[in-house]
């Protein structure tokens, strides 16, 4: 399973200028974690919806096992592409377990006890199992950050996208969480996309490094944590 990514330039329409103005190539398999790192404002968060068809392209492709994300209805880019963005849903009364429930829309053949299983899977891999039953008002920001991760592992999609998915958490949680998604990479054969801040939690674990700056350039790099291209690469940028 293979995300292919083609002369893409990112923005949004009427911005008049694309955010990624120089042209980005590449190709993400299943079963590896990439980190996308870089300044404020650099386009991490676009380039992320623009992957899973949220905001159309500025110029170029993206490709699901060879067909083009643009052309797919909602519902198909659900069945791909699983999503944890810094919004909070307007979801208060919900308990964590209802939450999490709200991304089965597609498992509506399943029984209830089939249900109930796969959201409690879903928010014991989150570390969330502790939430099932408090109230989304009444968790804390880290409390609910583990949450959406729950309920978009609930989703069960071969692509996770995450956006700053460890703001909110102490140094101990972001590396537990680094590792849990890259042990889900691995083990479950996904594609996950880590958009962050933390790199010392997460560049270590990390398959794959995409480093915007804010020239509207992109730099990948293999094996990240391995490359003495790494350190250069941050300094050169702070």
């Amino acid at each position: 399973m293979t995300l292919e990514v083609a002369q893409l330039q990112t923005g949004y329409p009427g911005a008049g200028k694309p955010l990624l103005a120089t042209p980005l190539s590449f190709t993400a398999q299943a079963g590896s974690l990439w980190v996308l790192a870089g300044h404020n404002g650099a386009g991490k968060s676009t380039l992320l919806n623009t992957l899973c068809g949220l905001v159309p392209a500025y110029h170029g492709t993206v490709s699901w096992n060879g067909y083009p994300v643009a052309g797919m209805d909602p519902l198909s880019r659900s069945a791909i592409f699983a999503l944890v963005f810094t919004a909070r849903p307007a979801a208060s009364s919900f308990t964590g377990f209802e939450l999490t429930g709200t991304a089965l829309f597609r498992a509506q053949h399943l029984s209830e006890n089939a249900r109930n299983e796969r959201i409690s899977k879903a928010l014991e891999q989150a570390g969330a199992a502790a939430l099932a039953q408090v109230h989304f008002g009444r968790m804390s920001d880290g409390e609910k950050q583990k949450v959406l991760l729950a309920r978009a592992l609930a989703q069960e999609t071969p692509v996770l996208l995450l956006d700053e998915p460890s703001a909110f958490l102490d140094y101990t949680a972001k590396r537990s969480l680094a590792l849990m998604l890259q042990q889900l990479a691995i083990e479950h054969q996904k594609l996950v996309m880590v958009s962050t801040h933390d790199t010392e939690a997460f560049l270590p674990r990390a398959s794959d490094l995409l480093f915007l700056d804010r020239k509207g350039s992109a730099r990948h790099l293999a094996h990240p944590a391995q490359d003495p291209e790494t350190v250069q690469l941050f300094q050169d940028a702070y």
